[in-house]
């Protein structure tokens, strides 16, 4: 793995759980990349819910180009408000795969 280069994974980090995939063997995502949820969720214990900080990064790192782009599909970014409960990362199929064949 040459600096600057994830090999063309693509690498997916949150509170759930982390792992990697090779970016060419599924459409869309984008290699040498890390796609990152925020883990924490802070809030005091006599806070209302509403006052939790937290659940609001989403993004994906250019481990290339060291640029955060933002990731919000299918929330439009000026409405983005804090998620809940905390994301998680669903692991794919890669395409094509025999339980889908004809």
């Amino acid at each position: 793995m040459g600096e600057g280069s994830l090999d063309g994974l693509a690498m997916f980090v949150g509170r759930s759980h982390s792992f990697a995939v090779r970016a060419a063997e599924y459409p869309g995502l984008n290699p040498n990349s890390i796609y990152f949820t925020d883990h924490w969720l802070l809030t005091s214990p006599r806070s209302p819910v509403d006052s939790a900080y937290g659940g609001h990064d989403i993004g994906i790192f250019d481990y290339k180009n060291k640029t955060i782009y933002p990731c919000y599909y299918p929330i439009d970014v000026q409405s983005f408000k804090r998620i809940m409960p905390a994301l998680l990362w669903f692991t794919p199929i890669p395409s094509p795969h025999p339980c889908f064949s004809n």
